[in-house]
């Protein structure tokens, strides 16, 4: 699978500490769930394959969480930016969604539309009862970039566009998780920075991107916050995280 063009530029050389600085981790409670979503007849430490590590946000809150820091035997890491070369227990692969690069043994909406090809690529390196799970955060779509909130992942599960799925995975199993970080205006502003697409817009409509920090901030203004800490600017930003759990029969 070809990555996506905009992923390609928008996630390039020289965004990756903005990236990791700017974006959220995932709620404890999110993976816990994916953990008590392991068959108990299967016993740690487990081998984990991670498509889509990045700069290694999602992997660090595994390896920090008590459900899984004593579970984990090691990641194998695939579509990888950066990741700190203390987690001892990662070792970093090329790949894609639907060619993972890893033996029989990008986040997931960016596989679009090659949906049934990464079930087939999921099936293939899993042995059944262990479950492929889907960790998209809360995203606002923009056009051209396939982001989570679209829905168009849904296409997975839907056996009159992915007629491999059922015949591969149990139905899916999902969870959503409501939670809240603490942030200021400019912590939002270079969360909106550190998107793929405003990353592109920034090389190809300067004028424009020039005015994006502006725009954010009197949005910002406009909006009713709950503060932690009005004299600060501190304020709560609400998050949800959806975890899909797809176990192989």
């Amino acid at each position: 699978m070809a990555v996506h063009s905009i992923a390609q530029q928008g996630f390039g050389e020289g965004t990756n500490e903005v990236y990791d600085r700017a974006r959220p981790s995932y709620p404890p409670s999110a993976l816990s769930f994916i953990r008590q979503s392991i068959s108990k007849d299967h016993t740690p430490p487990f081998n984990i394959i991670e498509i889509g590590a990045g700069t290694g946000i999602f992997t660090r809150a595994l390896l920090s969480h008590p459900d899984w820091s004593s579970s984990v035997k090691e990641i194998r890491a695939t579509v990888i930016a950066t990741l700190a070369s203390a987690e001892l227990k990662i070792s970093a692969n090329d790949g894609s969604f639907t060619d993972t690069g890893i033996e029989d043994t990008q986040a997931y909406h960016w596989a679009h539309p090659n949906y049934e090809a990464a079930s087939s690529e999921f099936a293939r390196i899993l042995k059944p009862p262990w479950v492929a799970t889907l960790r998209p955060l809360y995203e606002k779509y923009e056009e051209g970039a396939p982001q989570f909130r679209q829905g168009l992942w849904r296409a997975t599960f839907d056996p009159a566009v992915s007629p491999k799925y059922p015949t591969l995975f149990e139905p899916p199993v999902e969870e959503t998780f409501d939670w809240m970080i603490p942030t200021t205006k400019d912590a939002v502003v270079e969360r909106v920075k550190s998107k793929s697409y405003i990353t592109v817009l920034a090389m190809e409509k300067k004028e424009e991107y020039a005015g994006l920090e502006a725009e954010v901030k009197e949005v910002l203004n406009r909006e009713k916050k709950s503060w932690i800490d009005e004299a600060g600017g501190v304020f709560e930003y609400p998050y949800q995280s959806t975890v899909v759990i797809a176990r192989k029969k």
